[in-house]
């Protein structure tokens, strides 16, 4: 039933590419298979033109209406060996809605290349995983499966050179570099990636190691003022209760509070105003301060010293002053004598 709907589909749509494309030498018993290269080797390759026949609608960039997905995803491609109109619904249904791809190019020769050895590698793995899984049922059929593994090799050494063919024809958009489909950059790219990882989450696992020793840290820190906080208040109150603090403060709380009576003012007079009677801290009393300066001035030399001084030079100023007065006043007096002869003249 499968061969029979193959053949219909291939009949239907009437496409010749896939019977020339096959090696029908790799089919005939009657000869030696000839052995094919299973990698690609650098080789010139035929630029494709493009289809004329294919008449394709114009685009608009602006205002363009946006495509639902619903239809996108309803749209089923009518030629699977059609690159073109897969790549382009592949790469539009990866974008959000709201983006367009505006500009397309032809690949190079070298993304070519990485396309394909990314799909030889996948055939490679494909292959290999499927002859060890039916290894048993392979072996109870067939005593040697190495022309069931030479022929699945040769078609997919087919596929590939059609694949190859049919990416030449595709377009891709322009943002899309060749190092992008590059094994070698993928590999190494997912390399330093996990490499990446693996030591941002060995950070990530310092970090936190640092974290919850810092919070040990912090726990500890409050347990002890919380310690330290609740014996100071202890202390405090118990100084309080045996009234061990000094005067002063303990007249300031009783004064600000009224909390703390103060036991000693039925026995006696308070503490503090021991300690005034003893020091003579009282600022209302006064020493008599008369008839001290001779006292003061025999400790003290220089201060008599300094008043006799202090007398001269008072002397000094009032003759200085007295003697500017008298000048001023005989200037003035001739002054006014010389003008009164040149009147009468």
């Amino acid at each position: 039933m499968s061969n029979k709907r193959i053949l219909d589909e291939i009949e239907d749509h009437n496409d010749d590419s896939s019977v020339e494309s096959v090696d029908s030498e790799a089919l005939r018993l009657d000869t030696k298979p000839a052995q094919k290269q299973l990698f690609y080797t650098e080789e010139e390759d035929l630029e494709v033109k493009e289809e004329e026949n294919i008449i394709r609608p114009k685009k608009v960039r602006f205002k363009r209406r946006q495509r639902d997905r619903d239809e996108d995803a309803s749209t089923t491609v009518s030629d699977p060996w059609d690159f073109a109109e897969v790549v382009q619904s592949e790469f539009r249904d990866k974008l959000p809605s709201n983006y367009e791809i505006k500009r397309w190019k032809r690949p190079t020769k070298h993304m070519v290349r990485s396309v394909v050895q990314l799909v030889e590698t996948d055939f490679e793995a494909a292959i290999e995983e499927i002859f060890e899984k039916y290894k048993g049922e392979l072996r109870s059929v067939v005593v040697d499966t190495a022309p069931l593994h030479r022929q699945k090799h040769l078609i997919m050494s087919d596929m590939l050179s059609k694949i190859k063919h049919q990416l030449k024809k595709t377009k891709f958009p322009s943002r899309i570099s060749d190092r992008d489909m590059d094994v070698e950059y993928i590999v190494s790219k997912r390399k330093y990636i996990q490499a990446r990882y693996a030591q941002e989450l060995t950070n990530a696992e310092k970090l936190e190691d640092e974290l919850i020793r810092q919070q040990k840290r912090l726990q500890e820190s409050r347990e002890v003022f919380d310690t330290l906080q609740m014996s100071n208040k202890r202390k405090l109150k118990d100084q309080l209760m045996r009234n061990g603090l000094h005067p002063s403060i303990v007249k300031a709380m009783e004064n600000a509070y009224g909390l703390i009576p103060d036991g000693e003012t039925q026995n006696g007079p308070r503490a503090y105003e021991k300690d005034v009677m003893d020091l003579k801290l009282d600022a209302g009393e006064s020493c008599p301060m008369h008839n001290i300066e001779p006292e003061i001035e025999r400790l003290l030399p220089a201060l008599r010293d300094y008043k006799n001084v202090s007398r001269r030079l008072h002397d000094n100023v009032d003759t200085f002053m007295t003697r500017i007065r008298y000048h001023s006043i005989v200037s003035t007096l001739q002054n006014s004598q010389g003008q009164i002869p040149k009147e009468n003249s």
